[in-house]
């Protein structure tokens, strides 16, 4: 898989310098980021259907039933449901890494 829109510079960083993870965040919360030789697959694996999200790359999970993604518009962080993901269920979590870590206190 070839991304070729904008992806967030920190996040290719992040790839660069720990190349994925994951562990417990925030008081209840677990966060699986994939690493760089892992994103083509389990975008292929998942088959995000682009009608329901449209530019999205996926980045990990929460190890269940919730994805984290890019959109390809504007490079933020978003999550939405696996089972029913549609346009209205993406949330936007933040605009950064740090943030978007942060927003599972």
């Amino acid at each position: 898989m070839r991304w070729s829109l904008p992806f967030p510079r920190v996040y290719r960083e992040f790839l660069a310098s720990a190349n994925g993870g994951e562990g417990p965040v925030g008081d209840e919360s677990y966060v699986v980021l994939w690493a760089a030789t892992e994103l083509a697959g389990h975008n292929r694996g998942y088959k995000v259907d682009p009608e329901y999200a449209p530019g999205l790359l996926l980045i990990g999970t929460d190890g269940g039933n919730e994805v984290f993604a890019v959109p390809a518009e504007d490079g933020s962080f978003v999550s939405a449901p696996l089972i029913g993901m549609s346009p209205d269920a993406i949330q936007t979590r933040s605009t950064t890494l740090g943030e978007f870590l942060a927003s599972f206190s």
